[in-house]
């Protein structure tokens, strides 16, 4: 798990890591709750199976279309609390500071 705490750092997540553990039980990718201290946010952190999604570019690219073009409806709609109703993408942290 100190792999994936590795991982899970090197994104602009809010709070102090707590722990990782498995979220589901995927057959295809590999997905975990990361809990942080206090009251930060959790995320969720997903490994994607480039055996299966050869295009892993693409296949993000695909996920943040259509996450963008929900959000913005429900926007429009006036959708109250939207973080917990449509994904929200973390970037990672400048490249440099890393």
């Amino acid at each position: 798990m100190e792999d994936l705490k590795k991982i899970a750092c090197r994104f602009a997540i809010e709070g102090e890591i707590k722990e990782i553990t498995p979220l589901g039980n995927g057959l295809i990718n590999d997905t975990y709750k990361v809990t942080t201290i206090g009251d930060t946010p959790d995320y969720v952190l997903q490994r994607i199976n480039n055996a299966i999604f050869t295009d892993v570019e693409l296949l993000q690219n695909n996920i943040e279309a259509a996450t963008r073009h929900i959000r913005r409806k429900l926007e429009e709609a006036g959708e109250k609390d939207i973080d917990r109703k449509v994904l929200r993408f973390v970037s990672l942290k400048d490249s440099s500071k890393t």
